[in-house]
């Protein structure tokens, strides 16, 4: 699933939610790999944004747990 024309700020982070909650929830870990991060475990580092502008971006849960990605372009 993606989403076109997200306006991103550089320094600034996001996360990738379910149903407006953190209770289902994918940030990245410390080597940059893309994980869950709900509830009960609550890990996870929020996405850096590195440059400002309007982006497309994608997430791909499909290849299942611990082979999930992402694409910010």
């Amino acid at each position: 699933m993606g989403a076109a024309n997200v306006a991103l700020t550089a320094g600034k982070t996001f996360v990738f939610t379910c149903n407006g909650g953190y209770d289902i929830s994918y940030k990245v870990d410390a080597t940059g790999a893309l994980v869950y991060a709900g509830a009960p475990t609550w890990g996870g580092i929020n996405i850096p944004v590195a440059k400002t502008g309007v982006y497309t971006v994608t997430l791909d849960l499909s290849a299942g747990d611990g082979n999930y990605s992402y694409s910010v372009k």
